[in-house]
């Protein structure tokens, strides 16, 4: 028997077990193939081609039995007489597969070891040469991440997504919902229809200094936790503290100034307040302000993630974050920031919201409104990020196209939907935003006005009664502000 490598980190009565089970019963395939994705994770040469003969087979017939595999194996030029002694060994071999998930975990665990000793063997010949730095010793140990999450995932064709979407809608269908967010809602209801931010993708927040991309993200930050996601908020702007008290502030419609000149009695009683609010929401909103470097948020989010998954994750905002790389191009600093973001929502399967500083230059032109290519420094975050969004608060420059207490939210990429301009609501003193609602009693003094207008109309004609929606775009041109519902 050929064997690759000398290793004392294997397993191979594990691996038999594993091989004969699966001949003696092979519905348990299916889950076999979930955690042993390659037939890498094998250590012996032989049952490295009978698993990748099965893997093979259950993609292509869906059914594995001695004589397909022997059939395989020929396919594949592969077969030969000790595989034929040793198929003919693993059949019969094993009557009870009961325990053959422990055996499974064995065989994982000896083969991380394995790949753990390559590392190791790597890093040595690299330090002993003399001629390295840390940077490269990072990078190889950021190589071998992988084994974390390797049997996390799997490849998966077409016909398998599909039919998992269509066992998550049904699920949905019979709880009584007729539609699901495929990721995290957005806290603006006149949002939903074009915001989602969706796992495993990076969201662009954008905006020049004092725009309100803070409080944008907190306002969405806090929703979402209040509706049972689990969030965590890296702010290297502000200090934790500060977050929580602008959440009071937006709660109670107050100051941030004025809350800390109240008596530190007031100051607890709406802490008190915020956090009872939270606790009977079973939020779990998590703030650090520790995290400058990137291997430290790389780190931090692991942790996180390891005692229970993370749903989304805020940078507030990307060009605090030190890479810890002496690289000249600060573009090509913010791109390797980048490429982990991304590669972290990849694997453990969470949405990143990602702040972003917009470039000077935008308030040189005429229209000061930001455009993609105004993001400073992005490096390869604008082609990585799949939605990006920019806020634009003309009243910072007199614009007189800007109503008061109005902000526009610039959709500048989307690979989900349609690029646009949608407006909010922002009270600047309380850094609150909200959705634009009309007031109700226009609402209800229209629909009287149409629905009398109706009796009179002949009845071939059918009454137009005003929607909401319309009366919203009537009274945005009118100028009108409108009255907006608690936070």
């Amino acid at each position: 028997m050929k064997e690759v490598k000398a290793s004392k980190n294997f397993d191979l009565m594990a691996e038999r077990f594993i091989l004969s089970a699966i001949l003696e019963q092979s519905d348990i395939f299916n889950n076999v193939q979930k955690k042993i994705t390659t037939y890498e994770i094998f250590y012996q040469y032989e049952h490295k081609l009978i698993y990748g003969a099965m893997l093979h087979l259950f993609n292509t017939e869906n059914s594995i039995d001695e004589i397909m595999l022997i059939n395989a194996l020929k396919a594949q030029k592969a077969y030969h007489i000790e595989l034929k002694t040793l198929i003919s060994e693993l059949s019969g071999e094993v009557n009870d597969i009961s325990t053959y998930d422990e055996k499974i975990n064995i065989v994982l665990d000896k083969w991380k070891m394995r790949q753990t000793e390559r590392m190791i063997e790597r890093l040595s010949k690299l330090t002993k040469s003399g001629h390295c730095n840390f940077n490269e010793v990072r990078d190889i140990m950021e190589n071998y991440t992988y084994l974390e999450e390797a049997t996390e995932f799997q490849p998966k064709n077409a016909i398998q997504i599909l039919q998992n979407d269509i066992k998550l809608n049904e699920q949905f269908m019979q709880n009584g919902e007729s539609h699901r967010y495929r990721g995290i809602p957005t806290s603006f209801a006149s949002l939903r229809k074009y915001l989602v931010y969706r796992r495993k993708n990076i969201t662009i927040v954008s905006a020049r200094p004092a725009a309100g991309k803070t409080s944008f993200a907190l306002k969405e930050a806090y929703w979402q936790a209040s509706q049972g996601f689990r969030v965590v908020y890296f702010t290297l702007e502000m200090g934790e503290s500060e977050c929580c008290t602008k959440l009071i502030c937006m709660n109670e419609r107050i100051e941030y100034n004025a809350f800390e000149l109240m008596p530190l009695q007031d100051q607890n009683a709406l802490s008190k307040k915020l956090e009872q609010k939270m606790l009977a929401n079973k939020s779990e909103l998590i703030f650090n302000d520790f995290s400058f470097s990137l291997n430290k948020i790389s780190s931090t989010i692991r942790s996180l993630h390891k005692t229970k998954p993370l749903d989304i994750v805020y940078i507030d905002y990307v060009q605090l974050i030190e890479s810890n790389d002496r690289v000249e191009n600060r573009n090509n600093e913010l791109s390797r920031i980048s490429r982990m973001v991304k590669k972290l929502s990849s694997t453990k399967d969470f949405a990143a919201v990602v702040l972003s500083q917009v470039n000077r230059k935008c308030e040189d032109r005429e229209n000061k409104r930001p455009m993609l290519s105004d993001l400073r420094d992005s490096g390869a975050l604008e082609q990585d990020t799949s939605i990006a969004m920019a806020l634009y608060n003309g009243t910072i420059y007199d614009d007189p196209e800007t109503k008061k207490n109005h902000i526009e939210l610039l959709f500048l990429k989307s690979r989900f939907g349609p690029i646009g301009m949608k407006q909010l609501f922002f009270e600047g003193k309380y850094m609150l935003f909200r959705d634009l609602i009309i007031d109700p009693n226009i609402i209800k003094t229209e629909v009287s006005k149409t629905k009398a207008k109706a009796k009179t109309t002949s009845s071939k004609f059918r009454p137009n009664f005003v929607t909401k929606n319309s009366l919203e775009a009537r009274n945005e041109k009118k100028g009108k502000d409108e009255q907006q519902e608690a936070f």
